[in-house]
């Protein structure tokens, strides 16, 4: 809260640095910033890669603008980059993976208290990406992140490489108590297209890689064996 202010005004930060011998003093001007959820980068001449950092209100809208970057370089197969992306909100996540399954395809099913079942399905007229994908997971890949890789694979839409993900697939309520007490309480579970419950178990590879580091060159591997058009790449 002490960093925040007007644009244009400046703040004194203190930090104290290994090997300093004394804290250091920055100044820094307060400036407008946009936090990018969606990295992106064409690799070998033709494969796109995407890296969705976060699912908040403007990804969907991110991943839009790296297509279109993308194919404009005549990308012929994606890599989608879900390592370490802890979720966020839901409708982003479920936004983002329509781009990739057909209009009234099932995405995740949120299963509550008392028999209550929401389905959530693809609302795009057609799918804007229909090639070759491959999406990287890791233990740190959560709660939407892992709604989004559990949906594209249950559909037969894509190869996930990498480790186990996290398992973090419920909805839980917090209710004010008296006595400044609160109950959290879980609500719902996310289940996947085919029915499989994410929490405290969930994803798995389809391709497990356990060294981050070969993760990358083993989506890029997968993808030139199975895309004719990138086998001489």
């Amino acid at each position: 809260e002490l960093l925040r202010g007007s644009i244009g005004s400046s703040v004194v930060l203190t930090v104290e640095r290994e090997g300093s011998g004394a804290p250091l003093p920055l100044t820094m001007t307060r400036q407008a910033h946009r936090f990018q959820s969606v990295k992106f980068q064409l690799l070998n001449g033709s494969v796109g890669y995407v890296r969705v950092v976060l699912f908040h209100g403007q990804t969907a809208q991110d991943l839009a603008t790296a297509f279109e970057r993308l194919q404009a370089l005549n990308m012929k197969a994606l890599i989608v980059d879900l390592r370490d992306n802890a979720g966020g909100l839901l409708n982003s996540a479920i936004g983002v993976t329509e781009n990739f399954i057909e209009r009234g395809g099932l995405i995740v099913v949120i299963n509550g208290r008392g028999g209550r079942r929401d389905e959530h399905r693809s609302q795009a007229s057609v799918p804007q990406f229909t090639k070759p994908l491959v999406v990287l997971i890791n233990q740190r890949t959560a709660s939407s992140a892992e709604i989004m890789a559990a949906a594209l694979r249950d559909w037969e839409r894509a190869i996930l490489v990498g480790t186990k993900s996290h398992g973090k697939g419920s909805v839980q309520s917090i209710y004010p108590l008296p006595g400044n007490y609160a109950l959290r309480l879980t609500t719902a579970y996310y289940v996947t297209p085919l029915g499989k419950k994410i929490d405290s178990e969930g994803i798995e590879p389809d391709v497990v890689v356990e060294n981050k580091d070969e993760q990358l060159a083993k989506a890029l591997d997968l993808l030139c064996k199975n895309t004719p058009s990138l086998q001489n790449k």
